[in-house]
């Protein structure tokens, strides 16, 4: 019993990669040839180092959020261990780069409370960030989202029912939980104190907020797709899809469930052929900037000395 929520977050992913392929497999022929040229190359760049960029104000967040521990981390050791550690979120799982950032930041000397904790943080503020954002932008514009209806489960219904579910079971365990929780949690809850909250939710909001300007200039540059729907629609779509990847047990990176959830929510209006490819075209984007972003904190990497 245990495992199940695990063996349910691979059943959705081999779904939502089924689905996925089914769509490609589909629709490949309705999917725009890639002109390569300097309109198109300079859009994948500028897409590639905006996602780099994303781990510099990830690596920014948890040097606030750690500094609950008392830790005074500086940016470019968080870099390098946030760097060096997130790409094995691709391992099966989805919790490897957890392990190697705890495991990186004590090579460091960082306590390992301290990490786990910050780190703990770091998800919920990401995730409530995203919700605020994917949620709120879903209902404000579900009348002209238009749903590939047919081709994939009501996104509305299902999103519904998850948030029902992990509402439900969290006040249960917190009421169950709640003597000792409030002993423990008491002396720790400087981790999410205004001063470090309110700045790190901007900087997860600011990544949220502007991947819908980098989808239309991939639309416009490598496609030439010129798109009717302001680019603030496609970041509420894209945050509702990374959040779900997210918060799928199990899912390495989110890959699959994002990416069928991209060609879901935009399919109808971009066609499914070119939802499909803008999403394997991100994926390919991540991933590249996730190689980067190791590369240099590699390069970077180094004994630093951690104030405390």
């Amino acid at each position: 019993m245990k495992n199940l929520p695990l063996h349910g977050g691979r059943l959705l992913t081999l779904a939502a990669l089924v689905f996925l392929f089914l769509s490609l497999r589909k629709h490949f022929s309705e999917i725009p040839n890639i002109v390569w040229n300097v309109a198109s190359v300079s859009s994948l760049v500028a897409t590639v180092v905006f996602f780099m960029a994303c781990s510099g104000c990830g690596s920014l967040a948890w040097a606030l959020l750690i500094r609950g521990g008392k830790i005074i981390l500086p940016f470019r050791l968080a870099y390098v261990i946030l760097g060096i550690s997130q790409i094995r979120k691709y391992l099966p799982g989805n919790f490897f780069h957890y392990i190697a950032r705890v495991t990186e930041g004590k090579r460091y000397g960082l306590a390992t409370e301290a990490i786990i904790l910050s780190m703990g943080a770091e998800t919920l503020i990401a995730a409530g960030t995203a919700a605020i954002i994917g949620v709120a932008g879903f209902y404000w514009f579900k009348t002209g989202t238009d749903f590939a209806v047919g081709e994939f489960v009501s996104l509305n219904r299902s999103t519904a029912i998850v948030g029902f579910v992990l509402m439900s079971t969290a006040t249960i365990v917190a009421f169950w939980l709640w003597p000792a929780a409030r002993r423990w949690i008491k002396p720790r809850v400087s981790y999410l104190r205004l001063n470090r909250l309110l700045p790190s939710m901007l900087l997860f909001g600011v990544m949220d907020i502007f991947i819908g300007i980098f989808v239309i200039l991939l639309l416009e540059g490598v496609w030439g797709i010129n798109t009717s729907w302001p680019w603030y629609r496609y970041s509420w779509g894209f945050t509702l899809a990374w959040l779900l990847g997210f918060v799928i047990p199990g899912v390495s990176g989110g890959i699959g469930v994002r990416e069928a959830v991209i060609v879901a929510l935009f399919g109808g209006s971009l066609g499914i052929g070119v939802a499909a490819g803008l999403a394997v075209v991100l994926r390919i984007i991540t991933i590249v900037a996730d190689i980067f972003t190791f590369a240099i904190a590699s390069w970077l990497g180094q004994d630093q000395v951690v104030r405390s």
